[in-house]
């Protein structure tokens, strides 16, 4: 192979070195090789791996750095210039950095003055024997990384020590942390700031610092110059998905259960105090303000549909956030303008009391605020805010329906294991539980049931244009049976049932019950279901989340959660509430890493259909570590006569998000 046996990348020519700018100029009659293929009775030399890894590299080099760029990948903090103890020195901060493709790590948290490759071969320039004090100014502090090619010289683990064959050589990847003085008016962002540049070293900027000469370095002096939380989902349109250590999960359920809880708050204010929006011989005002109040109306159904739908990705639900906290404070104006003419003073002074402060804040630095939180592109934040302005407005209302509902799979007709339509078809009996409290003393509650290709759902007595669907009037504090037809075509494959159910009135108020397997050849129900068990907190979120601070969940007493539990059997028995900890969304068990674990109590006899409330206290031990979101798994067990028998049609998945 001649001249190109240790790289033959170059010397065949192939147009991928142009993109990595690997040769200049550019060649005349470039190949575009993106292989290596092996062929019968060929000789294998070190050009055809060494060509085959090349190419691998540089197209996954292009791809980082052309459609990612530089920066720190979310979830990092690499490279950070912060403070040291010691003058003329500064601490970088571990992690990951993207530089034009390669990623650069920092295993730990180290000084400029005791960097690990400082003496690394192929550094360049030569990386100072003492720390010079850093010049009075402004100071660049940039990253330099290099790649260096290593053998058995240098690393021993690179021979073989029973033949004293070394093994191929290595690549590593080394870096140095650098410093230089730049004019007050220069660009730090540029390429050409950063000086001695050497070839094939890749560059990042990472801070100014602006100081006096031999003092000690401070927060105040050093400019963060990363751009940070780099990634592809704030490119792309792949649906919302955050998983916030502190504050809890978002996804589109939630930002959709945002929108349609504005809508019913909204709504129900106009129904109760309509003269805050429409004024009495004041046509124009009333014009003005039900304008302004059904932009709010509008951006809400449209966001609500669009996070529904899982269109409204990352970046798109940020932009539907700062929309809608506009069209609300084009209401706040609109209203406040309308009771500075003297028009609605007293309701509109009213509902201006309960909006302003959840939408602006106390000022430009209130952290809890919409404004605020919009303002910092802080999508969490935006919606945490516009959960407790929905909140604030809901709780001014007496008519909207207040508490909880469940649902219990009871029954299946006919039993055994799942035949296709052909030779039979099913009625699955669920009951609806209200823990609702309203004035109307009754409300409308929204099943929603849905499964795979292949199997035919339709509740009885349904009138919705979806026979998947059905709207029923259920009595506060009381129960009501539905009931779901079912059939399989042949040859269905194993899916999932989900039933979804929700006051009419507050759609927010989403209870969703744990998926029943469904295969042809298996029982739904494999045993007699002889007792329920039903969630009796407060309202929770999409999922059977509950939203809790952090401060709230580690107090002494923490959250205490009532469960109602009915025995359906035709004698006593006595039951065990089991609680574990499980991931949301793998429903797999877990460690709750500074949870306290909760009370697991076993209950009295109970008497054929007799209901008793089960009290189950949640708490953290340490506010700062305490893992969020963590999903605890409520499920009884069978313990009469000593018997050891879960009853897995019982389990209640409740997830906790701290605040």
């Amino acid at each position: 192979m001649s001249n190109i046996s240790r790289d033959s990348f170059r010397e065949t020519q192939n147009t991928l070195n142009d993109l990595r700018d690997l040769v200049s100029p550019a060649q005349p009659n470039p190949k575009h090789y993106v292989g290596i293929r092996l062929q019968q009775g060929v000789p294998i030399v070190d050009a055809d791996w060494n060509e085959m890894d090349d190419i691998r590299r540089v197209e996954l080099e292009t791809v980082l750095a052309r459609a990612i760029g530089s920066g720190v990948p979310a979830g990092s903090d690499g490279f950070r210039i912060r403070p040291h103890t010691t003058n003329d020195n500064f601490t970088i901060e571990a992690g990951l950095l993207f530089v034009d493709g390669w990623l650069v790590i920092n295993p730990a948290r180290i000084d400029y003055a005791h960097q690990p490759h400082r003496k690394s071969g192929g550094v360049a320039p030569t990386f100072p024997d003492t720390d010079p004090a850093a010049p009075a100014g402004r100071n660049l502090i940039f990253l330099d990384a290099w790649e260096l090619e290593v053998d058995s010289q240098a690393d021993d683990n690179l021979l073989n020590p029973r033949i004293g064959i070394e093994t191929c050589t290595r690549l590593q990847r080394a870096w140095v942390v650098r410093f230089t003085t730049i004019a007050d008016n220069a660009d730090p962002l540029l390429p050409a700031t950063i000086p001695n540049r050497t070839p094939r070293h890749r560059y990042y900027p990472l801070a100014t610092i602006d100081r006096p000469a031999g003092s000690q370095i401070t927060d105040g002096m050093i400019n963060d110059l990363r751009r940070i939380q780099l990634t592809l989902d704030s490119l792309t349109f792949a649906p919302l998905l955050i998983e916030d250590v502190m504050r809890g999960r978002l996804d589109s359920a939630r930002l959709a259960a945002v929108f349609r809880a504005n809508l019913d708050v909204m709504r129900d204010w106009l129904a109760r105090a309509p003269e805050t929006f429409v004024y009495v011989g004041r046509e124009v005002q009333s014009w003005q303000a039900m304008t302004a109040f059904n932009d709010v109306r509008a951006s809400a159904v449209s966001f609500e549909q669009e996070a529904s739908a899982q269109i409204l990705h990352r970046k798109a639900a940020l932009i539907a956030m700062k929309a809608f906290y506009q069209v609300q404070k084009n209401l706040v104006d609109t209203l406040q303008k309308v009771s500075a003419g003297g028009v609605g003073a007293v309701p509109i002074t009213t509902f201006l009391a309960v909006y302003i402060p959840r939408l602006d804040g106390a000022g430009p630095t209130d952290k809890l605020s919409l404004k605020f939180a919009v303002e910092t592109d802080d999508i969490v934040g935006a919606v945490l805010a516009q959960e407790r302005l929905n909140q604030v407005l809901g709780s001014q209302s007496d008519t909207l329906p207040e508490g909880t509902i469940t649902v219990n799979l009871l029954s299946i007709t006919p039993t055994g294991a799942l035949k296709d339509k052909n030779s039979s078809n099913y009625q699955l009996t669920f009951r609806i539980q209200s823990q609702l409290t309203s004035a109307r003393g009754k409300e409308p509650i929204r099943v929603i049931v849905s499964a795979g290709t292949g199997w035919n759902l339709q509740f009885v007595g349904s009138n919705e244009p979806d026979p998947k669907e059905l709207v029923v009037e259920v009595l506060n504090q009381q129960s009501l049976d539905v009931v779901l037809s079912f059939s399989a075509n042949p040859g269905a494959v194993a899916t999932n049932l989900n039933l979804t159910a929700r006051p009419e009135r507050r759609q927010q108020f989403v209870y969703t019950n744990p998926p029943i397997a469904l295969a042809l050849g298996q029982e739904v129900l494999p045993v007699k279901v002889i007792a329920s068990l039903n969630y009796q907190g407060p309202a929770l979120q999409a999922n059977n989340t509950a939203v809790v601070p952090r401060s709230v969940m580690a107090t002494a007493t923490g959250v205490k959660i009532g469960f109602g539990i009915t025995n359906l059997s035709t004698s006593a028995e006595i039951y065990q509430v089991t609680v574990t900890a499980v991931d949301p969304l793998a429903g797999t068990p877990i460690t709750a890493t500074s949870w306290q674990q909760p009370n697991q109590p076993v209950l009295q006899s109970l008497a054929p259909n007799e209901l008793i409330i089960a009290n189950i206290n949640f708490r953290i031990t340490d506010q700062a570590v305490a893992r969020t979101p963590v999903a605890w798994r409520i499920q009884l067990t069978r313990v009469t006569g000593g018997a050891n028998e879960p009853l897995t049609y019982t389990k209640f998945d409740l997830t906790f998000a701290l605040t």
